[in-house]
């Protein structure tokens, strides 16, 4: 059977569940279990949903994620709150259920560890939701940076930026950051150190909301990424400066263009097939959890990043 559990449904969650209900529709899924302790959530997506959810079987909700494991699923997708993640993997993991869970895997340093350890010793597939490598301008980005059509690479920067309401508990560092990281790993091949940064707050007395970090590759490539929650617009936008070539990529559009580097009134558009991350992230979950394999986004890339973030975050200055 294909039963997958979507756990927690507050903005992203309910966007997965979504996707998880439009593959239980088209036969991909035998049911989806939606687990969320805020009952208004529930009737939210209901409401939200109301004509896709309209006539449709299969579709259980749960309050509890005991109650959800005993009942019988075969994978699970893990979207509530950071603070959670490690509690609900480790269930996951000791009921032998494949999983993705949201990033990050865990803020905290002791759970990361632990979570290593398990995952190592239950061998299950598990996944973290590090989204992006599943994004086909992504995959343009790293093939165009790999085949040398850019040229030497000097600098990537990254803009990822939009207007966000306090919210208790959230550091931007560690709720932006996670996929910055790897896609800087997964564009480069390298991985990198850090090389300086600052954070800062107003709204709060500790957990940052703006912040510009500095990570240099081994061989001197280095990464600049501008992460706030206070812009006037959506950016998601990736710029690569070559010795050849200067690639700018608004992954909102998945669209990416090239610029001349000597010449940036000469410009050409790659073409990029668009695709639904979210999909192919849980048919690839369905996949590797009927095969054995653990491909794409497998965890222990997630614990690595947590890591990271963790050095990123005692390092960069608070201003």
């Amino acid at each position: 059977m294909r039963r997958l559990a979507v756990i927690g449904i507050g903005s992203w969650g309910s966007r997965v569940a979504r996707e998880a209900v439009m593959l239980l529709k088209e036969g991909a899924l035998s049911s989806v279990c939606i687990c969320e302790m805020d009952q208004k959530r529930i009737d939210s997506f209901k409401n939200a949903n109301a004509d896709l959810l309209k006539g449709l079987d299969g579709i259980k909700y749960y309050n509890d994620v005991d109650k959800t494991i005993k009942d019988g699923i075969d994978f699970a997708h893990i979207c509530t709150q950071n603070s959670s993640h490690f509690e609900i993997s480790k269930k996951m993991i000791l009921h032998k259920i494949p999983f993705v869970v949201e990033k990050p895997v865990s803020d905290k340093a002791k759970e990361v560890e632990e979570l290593e350890a398990l995952c190592k010793k239950s061998r299950i597939v598990a996944k973290n939701g590090l989204i992006f490598r599943f994004d086909n301008s992504i995959k343009e980005i790293r093939k165009l940076y790999s085949d040398g059509s850019l040229g030497e690479v000097h600098f990537i920067k990254f803009y990822w930026e939009f207007s966000r309401d306090y919210m208790e508990g959230v550091d931007i560092v560690w709720d932006l950051m996670p996929h910055l990281v790897d896609m800087f790993y997964f564009i480069t091949g390298e991985k990198s150190s850090f090389a300086g940064g600052f954070k800062t707050q107003f709204r709060r007395k500790s957990g940052a909301e703006l912040a510009t970090i500095i990570l240099k590759t081994d061989s001197g490539i280095k990464g600049i990424f501008n992460i706030s929650w206070f812009s006037t617009r959506k950016n998601r936008i990736i710029e690569i400066f070559g010795d050849r070539k200067v690639l700018n990529a608004d992954l909102l559009l998945q669209s990416i263009t090239l610029y001349d580097a000597k010449d940036i009134s000469r410009s050409e558009t790659i073409s990029i097939v668009k695709n639904n991350t979210i999909r192919d992230e849980l048919l690839n979950l369905i996949t590797d959890a009927e095969s054995g394999k653990n491909t794409v986004n497998n965890i222990e890339i997630g614990i690595e990043v947590a890591k990271y973030l963790d050095i990123i975050d005692r390092k960069a200055t608070d201003v």
